[in-house]
């Protein structure tokens, strides 16, 4: 049986991933190609952080370059929608083909056996808001958590915002309501017969989780490239406990294939791979596939799903210190990780000022044992320009404390 180089591994993953190759200069993103994307790697994490644009339109940048985020946000919530919001690795975009495997997630929900929520919806008092909210839904047609504020009615009414936004999104969760659409990010909630297309909500609903599990755990691995179980579970959201069990009728069945690959310390490691990833490996290991692509991540990319993998076999700790005090961080508030051929070199913390449509790179740095030679400087400066253009930023301000070499550099070249 083989034993698979850390280089091979690495590269099959930032295949399956969309992270292989640099797109294609002068090319026009069509919503079929964001679409594909979405598709192949299963979500978008949805987050609210702004320093620049949020995390589901960057995940899909890192991938394609430049597009228009709006084609995204019409793939979502247009009355022809092909995505649609709810949870899977966590609040995400997903594909409205996957509508019928969340409906064992939704009734989880609705019996009480799901979520920190349930308890308090099963309240006398919760339990008429919640009624009362699906009413007004139906009436309305869609609603927003604002539309129930009412600034004349007492703290302790049902009638206030928290206990109807509450309500709002235990039916949300349950898949009475979907979101149909966002205004200034903020929800549009509609009944779900009237969001989700009749073509998909006609379909035959999975009736079982653990259907619905053992699916995503095949889809995922597929997507992920390659990982440890502990891993892939990670990418869904699942406990090990129950992805383990799944992923030994997907070995049987030879959907699945257990291999061996040596990690970022060289050390043997047991992992799985989807039979259809197998090819990919193969040509990775014969030196036939490597990776191009130069490119900045959100910290929430579906490469860091995969719990540990980022550490096993790139070397790298991706960490998020926004939720740290300021005197606490090391890299900064929404560092955004730094690929480059296959490899995670260094971080670079944004801010977009939208005033002056200036991007800020206010720290900048590099891992040990990267030294940024002029082909990584080009190809971080082509990245930062891709990324200017994205956000229609006119200005580059480079404030770095960080590496000052590379900040240095990427200063004189742009």
């Amino acid at each position: 049986m083989p034993v698979y180089s850390r280089e091979s591994v690495v590269t099959t993953i930032l295949e399956c991933q969309h992270l292989n190759n640099n797109p294609k200069n002068n090319y026009s993103v069509t919503k079929k190609e964001i679409y594909r994307v979405v598709n192949a790697i299963k979500a978008l994490q949805i987050d609210t952080l702004q320093m620049v644009k949020r995390s589901h339109y960057l995940v899909l940048w890192s991938r394609l370059g430049d597009y228009n985020d709006e084609d995204l946000d019409e793939l979502c919530y247009s009355n022809d929608r092909k995505l649609f919001e709810y949870w899977y690795h966590a609040a995400c975009i997903i594909p409205i083909s996957e509508f019928p495997y969340r409906i064992p997630i939704m009734e989880q929900y609705r019996q009480g056996n799901r979520g920190s929520g349930s308890k308090w919806a099963k309240e006398v008092t919760n339990a008429k808001i919640i009624d009362e909210v699906l009413k007004q839904t139906c009436k309305m047609g869609q609603v927003k958590s604002s539309d129930f504020e009412n600034k004349g009615v007492s703290k302790g009414s049902w009638w206030n915002w928290k206990p109807t936004k509450r309500a709002l999104e235990h039916l949300y969760n349950c898949g009475d309501l979907s979101v149909a659409n966002r205004e200034n990010f903020n929800k549009v909630y509609g009944l779900t017969k009237n969001v989700i297309p009749k073509r998909v909500i006609g379909k035959t609903p999975v009736k079982t989780y653990d259907e619905t599990c053992l699916h995503d755990l095949y889809e995922a691995l597929k997507s992920t490239g390659i990982s440890t179980p502990k891993q892939l579970a990670n990418y869904t959201h699942m406990k090990l406990t129950q992805a383990k069990p799944l992923l030994e009728i997907l070995l049987k069945s030879q959907k699945v294939v257990s291999i061996t690959g040596r990690n970022f310390r060289g050390e043997k490691t047991s992992l799985i791979i989807h039979k259809d990833n197998m090819p990919i490996l193969r040509r990775a290991a014969d030196g036939d596939l490597f990776p191009k692509k130069t490119t900045l991540l959100s910290p929430f990319d579906n490469l860091f799903w995969a719990k540990g993998r980022d550490v096993d076999f790139f070397g790298f700790e991706q960490i998020l210190e926004c939720y740290k005090p300021r005197n606490l961080r090391r890299w900064g508030y929404f560092c955004l990780p730094i690929l480059h051929q296959g490899k995670l070199i260094g971080r670079i913390d944004p801010k977009l000022d939208r005033r002056t449509n200036t991007l800020e790179l206010r720290k900048i740095h590099l891992e040990e044992n990267y030294k940024p030679d002029e082909k990584m400087v080009h190809s971080i400066k082509e990245s930062i320009l891709n990324f200017m253009k994205f956000h229609n930023a006119t200005n580059v301000s480079i404030t770095s404390v960080g590496t000052d070499e590379l900040s240095a550099k990427l200063r004189k070249s742009l």
